[in-house]
């Protein structure tokens, strides 16, 4: 591969990583809503530990390949999984609304640690981002090369730096904002979350 071809592949992946990273989801709904309640670096924790999920099933791909393809009742079971976290996560981000105080940030940066395990949990609870590198993401390896890998990581990594940054700017900046990136990632969790509880209960039914 020429350095052109390189450049390009590279390119190619950040652009792809910044397309998938950007839209609505449940970890960019708990990377706001601990970057608000917490600070910009718990919303980088919770994108840094969805980005580490992203590791492992990118290993396990490149080792295992179609070894990982999931059965109907195994996407099943993994759904549900997914949808009680979800909720779990829609429910304490309830209660952060509630008892917002000028405490709750210095409360907050106790449990900071959790952001980064919250966002591993939901990435590895997630079958589509499993379905993701046992297809796209193996296809994209094949055609581009590992450069991609590399450029999909530095959109993701572009990311989640770039997005608490700019919230915890808003927030700082106008109060109001504060209420708005809540009540946001509340309904991105409940709604993934019910989304979640209704795939899994199709693919058990189609067992």
């Amino acid at each position: 591969m020429s350095p052109v071809e390189a450049i390009y592949s590279i390119a190619f992946g950040t652009a792809l990583g910044l397309s998938i990273a950007a839209p609505p989801g449940p970890v960019n709904a708990t990377i706001a809503r601990d970057t608000v309640t917490k600070s910009r670096i718990a919303g980088m924790l919770v994108g840094s530990g969805a980005m580490t999920a992203d590791t492992i099933f990118l290993v396990l791909t490149l080792a295992l390949g179609s070894m990982l393809l999931l059965t109907t009742g195994q996407k099943g079971v993994l759904f549900l999984l997914g949808a009680g976290i979800l909720f779990l996560m829609s429910f304490l981000t309830i209660r952060m609304f509630k008892v917002r105080d000028e405490s709750l940030k210095s409360k907050a940066s106790a449990t900071m640690q959790m952001s980064y395990t919250s966002g591993l949990v939901i990435g590895l609870t997630n079958p589509y981002q499993i379905m993701w590198w046992l297809t796209v993401g193996l296809s994209l390896i094949n055609e581009f090369g590992p450069q991609v890998i590399v450029g999909f990581f530095i959109g993701i990594v572009l990311w989640i730096t770039l997005f608490p940054y700019l919230l915890d700017l808003g927030t700082k900046r106008f109060s109001k904002l504060y209420a708005g990136v809540m009540i946001f990632s509340i309904t991105c969790l409940l709604v993934f979350a019910i989304w979640f509880l209704v795939q899994g209960v199709i693919f058990l039914i189609g067992v």
